[in-house]
């Protein structure tokens, strides 16, 4: 600190001292700004500031102590050391009996210090774990001992409960909590007993969260402790059932095993078939038996939502029950009429006493009836059984791509809960004769949620659809705003189950009302609707309703935004109209002429731009007001808040039809290249992404410089010469991707035929150069890389233009490869680039100058002087030769020489494999037949067979992606020389030969699978070989792409393989079933029962089991071989891959004790089951809770490892990257809920957290996950 500082602080120490009570509450303030500017403090100084404040919570003054507890939360993320200090001190204040001999004092901060200690609970569950540890075990016994207290008017204990409840939410899962869990209970059921209700009411939260961590048989008996005391019953009913509601929402996955007892207990409070006449009860027992039926169904919702199989199992009756209650209670209203099938009936001789929506009109009409509405008290039932009928609707939620073993019971529940008198129809019926305004909100809610749930299975609401919009019509008719906005919420889903349309129109007039409403929050929700609904035409009034939105002076910027927004919707819908496209310019006239606008006005007036340019309507515009509205977006372009959506709106303008953007073409152009050169202190990232969508915009725009005549050509050609230039800058090999927008661009541009002589000079000037860098980057693919293939498009241009003499231009590249060393991989990428290049425009050039390189290239090949000469001669005859005839040149002998050459390296002869199969593309007639025969001359010689094989999968490949048809020609010539070679020993030709075989399949399936299956039902999988070469060859041509239409006829043949008793080819197998789950799983799924349900899973559950292993000798040592290893590794890669596309398919209750066997395999199996349980927890975390404590095992094993030996660096990596892998797949299973109910996983966790040794790596991951 600054010698300024200290003095500051000294200054502030020494006034917190003072004698006036201002001056020390002025100090404790300004140390708390000072703490807050000051970070970093060293820990001397932090203790004396600490020292000061807590003398200050003994101060005389009330609000000096007040500030003093406010300035210590300040001090909790910053003095570490001090949080045992500071927390004992705040417990002693909140328990003290007086403040200073003075009684009243204490009892009027007591709640300031409990806040205190809750938010120091707050940041310590942030701090480190022996932090925890040291505050905790501070809090716990004096806690405990203020529970019980009776202080104060028991104002120590409702403190002391507060802030347990709140160690408990933080620190439950301690050692020190749950060491003292069962004392911790019985002090609680001790004051759950009691008969304060102000304590209860807060000791019952507090048992729910400390119950969630302790043990289960402690659990259970508290449970059977508050069961026997329900059936006993008494005055404490009702608060022995909200205990058992609060035990059953924070724990109830652990008291599955008692739901059913549970359930049955508290059925018999809220059995609908029994009558209670509550005029014969008092006051008392009324009011007893309201507050138990609340109780029961609040405990029943918390059974539901923690253990949902207690409804939607097929053999449960609970679901029966459960409904017919709710049913019978959500219209439980004593001191009113029942709800009524004939309205029309029921209100015959009463039709001034009740309106037309079921409830009386004012209160003494209903006080006529003997009632008073203050003392009714029934709608809390209704309203709590609202909330349980909300936990039932919400277990129908499913995810269809998830894992769901419960996927059809709850399909089931859906149903019943739309059965004619089901409950959905009770909540219909309840929308409309509910009296009290809260509960009906909680009706709206239910409801709605009801229809989030169903929203795909239209058939169940589509009979009820009529009467659903006839309340709602009649509700927004008469309800307040808050009501209506609910109401609007249920129409925004009815709106996409589909609606009538003479209902549809009513509601739509009926909201369209609602915009002249005084109240934003009305006029915000009808906005929504509106928005949600299909695009259709207004009337103009109702159309002026929405545009007057956006011109209220003061209106609420999102209703302003969102009726722009609605407006953008309904544009397109409208035909040729000058009248609703001057409405449309006048909902935007004020963001033209309003710069300082909220950004989601700009955002929402681009859309409504772009809908309205792109659509019917824009063509009525005048050019004037087209102009204008393309400026506006050009202006907003080079603002930060809204140039992301001012881009896309230019990109939707200039792809569509409806305005012609060549009289624009210029000025646009030109602001895009401005925005191009523009210096921004941006995140790199965020210029990259605003670079990339500017190009989209000119890609989107050039074609339009061909109708482009309004300026002279040398506007146009400075224009374009700074584009260009600005182009030349994004070539560059560090984005690819930009490069190859730029690229492309740059090919637009000679498009643009009045200036295209100039372009080309003009790229010449600033483009050519980086092409050219940009090809000799090793970055770059030679295979088909989208910029290169641009690069030469342009190289070719501007020789056949004339713009580059060809000569300098070719040595230009050709100097470039001597540069290049032939011992690094990269050299030989760049090489081929440069190929490419050279290819590109020999192939272009004039005849004498394509003569004579092609006679350079033929003499460098047949005597080359060094091997970067070779390689790049080889690589350029190959392209040359794709894109013109060379057969003429006789240069198939001298090619083929190479591969037989036994003094040649590697790389030329696969050099000269890849030239031979491109030099055969562009002569086919000719050369396949050499080739061909070729292959067959050289049958012994595996290493030539390898690489013609090579040569003609590059033949086949490149007809396939080009889809040109001389291939399938040809298929009949070269299939019997493939399967000639199916059962050849030697791995490398039979990979080749599959690949070979996959491609052709992919160009003419029926074919070649009709020849495979023939051919291997010939073999009758007998040779192993073969089978390899048949389920390789399949896997290829599914990669590729073939048609699943024709794979599903013959796969029955291909899947019999799995079984075949050869490890190889079971591995094989298995990851063609890998690649077809992955590229093409529907083929699996045809038919009942499916080929992967009733063949391939059982086939692929005995491979993961698999072991063969065996001792080989290697001299003094021995190691222990496992040959099924590959075979559990495929195994384990299907099951992943089902997880990810066909998840429904697969069984978890068989899959899952897999899984926890393949946690203690090998290394290269645990990682992989690590990856599929980490993936499992995000998709379907309930699925796993049961089985958590079977995985516990494996990974403590592999937590615990140890590195043991002599080990090499990257061997320790291995290991610890094992050990890191399991600990973070244990810490994601920490985070799903449920998991701290399997007690032996939550100990193991707790372990894993708590052990030193692993406190690095676990904080490590923590950083990491909270990171993900």
């Amino acid at each position: 600190m600054s010698s300024v500082t200290v003095v500051c602080l000294n200054t502030l120490l020494q006034k917190t001292e003072h004698y006036d009570k201002d001056e020390r509450w002025m100090a404790a303030s300004d140390l708390c700004t000072f703490m807050q500017r000051s970070p970093g403090l060293d820990s001397a100084t932090e203790g004396r500031i600490c020292t000061a404040i807590l003398n200050l919570l003994n101060d005389e003054s009330a609000d000096v102590q007040a500030i003093a507890v406010r300035t210590l939360t300040t001090l909790y993320s910053i003095c570490t050391p001090q949080l045992r200090t500071i927390a004992q001190t705040l417990l002693g204040r909140m328990m003290s009996e007086d403040d200073s001999g003075s009684k009243g004092k204490s009892s009027g901060l007591r709640d300031v210090y409990a806040n205190g200690l809750k938010k120091l609970l707050a940041v310590l569950s942030e701090q480190e774990a022996q932090v925890q540890v040291h505050v905790i075990g501070v809090c716990v016994e004096p806690l405990m001992k203020g529970v019980v207290s009776k202080k104060d008017d028991m104002q120590v204990a409702l403190y002391s409960l507060e802030v347990l409840s709140e160690l408990m939410l933080y620190f439950g899962k301690s050692e020190i909590v749950t060491a003292r869990g069962e004392r911790i209970m019985g002090v609680l059921l001790g004051v759950i007993k009691g008969n304060r209700s102000d304590l209860t009411k807060r000791a019952i939260p507090c048992l729910g969260r400390a119950a969630a961590h302790l043990n289960l048989a402690l659990v259970e008996r508290t449970v059977d402790t508050l069961m026997q005391e329900i059936q006993l019953g008494g005055t404490n009913l009702p608060v022995y059932v909200q205990t058992l509601s609060s035990l059953a929402q924070y724990c109830g996955r652990t008291l599955r095993c008692k739901s059913e007892d549970i359930l049955e207990l508290l059925m018999r409070f809220v059995d609908p078939n029994i009558d209670d006449d509550e005029q014969d009860d008092d006051e008392e027992a009324i009011s007893t038996r309201t507050q138990l039926r609340e109780s029961t169904f609040t405990a029943i919702s918390s059974l539901i939502t923690s253990n949902q199989s207690i409804v939607i199992d097929q053999g449960s009756c609970n679901l029966e029950k459960i409904d017919a209650s709710l049913r019978f209670f959500l219209k439980y209203d004593p001191n009113f009429f029942d709800d009524v099938d004939d309205e029309d009936e029921a209100m015959e001789d009463n039709s001034d006493v009740e309106s037309d929506m079921g409830y009386l009109e004012d209160e003494e009409d209903y006080e006529e009836f003997g009632a008073d509405e203050d003392d009714d008290e029934s709608w809390k039932i209704r309203r709590a059984a609202l909330r349980c009928a909300t936990s039932l609707v919400k277990t129908c939620q499913r995810n269809a791509d998830a894992v769901d073993e419960s996927y059809a019971d709850r399909q089931s529940l859906e149903a019943f809960l739309w059965t004619k008198n089901g409950l959905a129809a009770t909540l219909i019926s309840r929308m409309k004769n509910e009296r009290e305004n809260h509960v009906l909100l909680d009706v709206l809610s239910s409801f709605q949620s009801l229809l989030e749930v169903t929203i795909q299975t239209k058939e169940l609401v589509l009979p009820m659809e009529e009467q659903i919009l006839s309340n709602c019509i009649t509700l927004l008719k008469e309800k307040g705003p808050d009501v209506k906005i609910s109401i609007l919420g249920i129409l925004r889903n009815m709106s996409a189950i589909g609606s009538g349309s003479k209902v549809c129109e009513a509601v739509v007039q009926q909201v369209l009302t609602l915009l002249t409403n005084e109240s934003k929050n009305l006029k915000f929700a009808a906005l929504t609707y509106l928005s949600s609904l299909p695009p259709q035409p207004l009337p103009e009034s109702e159309f002026d309703k929405i545009v007057n939105l956006t011109q209220a002076q003061g209106e609420w910027y999102k209703i302003h935004a969102l009726a722009l927004e609605v407006l953008a919707r309904i544009v397109p819908v409208y035909s040729y109209s000058t009248t609703f496209s001057q409405r449309i310019i006048t909902a935007m006239k004020p963001t033209f002429e309003q710069p300082d606008l909220d950004s989601t006005i700009k955002i929402a007036t681009l859309t409504c731009l772009s809908s309205l340019l792109t659509s019917d309507l824009g063509k009525s515009l005048t050019e004037n007001e087209v102009c204008r509205c393309i400026q506006f977006m050009c202006k907003k372009c080079e603002e930060i808040s809204v140039r992301s959506k001012a881009l896309r709106a230019l990109l939707e303008i200039c792809t569509s039809s409806t305005i012609d953007m060549s009289r624009y073409f210029l000025s646009t152009l030109g602001t895009l290249s401005n925005l191009l050169s523009r210096e921004q202190k941006l995140s790199v990232e965020y210029i990259r992404t605003f670079k990339q969508g500017v190009l989209e915009v000119i890609l989107a725009l050039l074609p339009y410089g061909n109708a482009f005549t309004d300026t002279s050509s040398n506007d146009l050609e400075t224009t374009l010469d700074h584009l260009l230039h600005e182009i030349g800058e994004l070539v560059v090999p560090s984005d690819l991707h930009i490069s190859d927008m730029a690229l492309r661009a740059t090919l637009s541009t000679l498009n643009i035929e009045r200036s295209r002589l100039n372009v080309a000079k003009l790229i010449t000037s600033n483009v050519l150069a980086p092409s050219i860098d940009l090809a000799s980057s090793p970055l770059v693919s030679s295979n088909d890389d989208p910029s290169l293939v641009s690069i030469s498009k342009i190289l070719q241009f501007l020789v056949k233009n004339g713009s580059v003499e060809f000569k300098e231009l070719y040595n230009q590249i050709h100097n470039r490869a001597s540069v290049c060393d032939t011992g690094v991989s990269t050299s030989k990428r760049v090489l081929h680039n440069l190929a490419v290049c050279i290819a590109s425009i020999t192939a272009v050039a004039p005849d004498e100058d394509r003569l004579q390189v092609q006679n350079e290239l033929i003499s460098v090949i047949k005597s080359p002087n060094n091997d970067v000469q070779l390689l790049l001669g080889l690589f350029t005859i190959g392209e040359l030769g794709r894109q013109i005839d060379l057969s003429s040149e006789n240069l198939f002998d001298v090619l083929f020489a190479y591969l037989n050459d036994s003094v040649s390296s590697e790389d030329v002869k696969s050099c000269a494999a890849y030239s031979l199969g491109h030099f055969c593309i562009g002569s086919m007639s000719t050369s396949l037949e050499l080739l061909l025969n070729a292959f067959e001359r050289v049958q012994e010689a595996r290493k030539t067979q390898y690489l013609l094989l090579t040569s003609l999968r590059e033949i086949i490949t490149y007809h396939h992606k080009h889809q040109r048809s001389e291939a399938i020609e040809k298929i009949p010539i070269i299939e019997p020389h493939l399967f000639k070679n199916f059962g050849i020993k030697e791995e490398g030709v039979r990979t080749m030969v599959a690949e070979c075989m996959g491609a052709l399949g992919a160009i003419q399936p029926s074919y070649i699978y009709s020849k495979i299956a023939e051919f291997s039902k010939d073999m009758n999988g007998e040779d192993k070989f073969t089978s390899w070469t048949v389920v390789n060859s399949i896997r290829c041509s599914v990669v590729k792409g073939v048609d699943g239409a024709i794979l599903v006829n013959f796969l029955s043949d291909f899947l019999k393989l799995l079984d075949c008793r050869d490890l190889e080819v079971k591995c094989a197998s298995l990851l063609m079933v890998n690649s077809i789950v992955h590229y093409q799983p529907d083929v699996l799924l045809v038919g009942e029962p499916n080929m992967l349900s009733s063949f391939v899973f059982p086939c692929v559950y005995e491979a993961v089991k698999l072991k063969e292993r065996r001792v080989v000798e290697l001299g003094p040592f021995k190691e222990v071989v496992d040959d099924a290893l590959p075979t559990r590794r495929a195994a384990l890669s299907v099951f992943a891959t089902c997880l990810k596309n066909c998840p429904r398919a697969l069984d978890l209750s068989l899959f899952l004790p897999m899984l926890a066997s393949a946690l203690g395999d090998v290394q290269d199996i645990q990682l992989q089951a690590h990856q599929t349980v980490i993936f499992l927890s995000t998709q379907s975390p309930s699925a796993l809770v049961d089985a958590l404590d079977s995985f516990v095992d494996p990974l403590r094993k592999t937590c615990k490892m140890t590195i043991k030996g002599q080990k090499t660096d990257s061997e320790k990596e291995r290991i610890n990257e094992w050990i890191k892998s399991a600990i973070r797949t244990t810490l994601i299973l920490t985070s799903i809920e449920g998991s701290n109910n399997q007690r032996k996983f939550f100990e193991f966790s707790n372990q894993i957290r708590t052990d030193s040794n692993l406190a690095e790596i676990v904080s490590q991951l923590d950083e990491e996950l909270k990171t993900n």
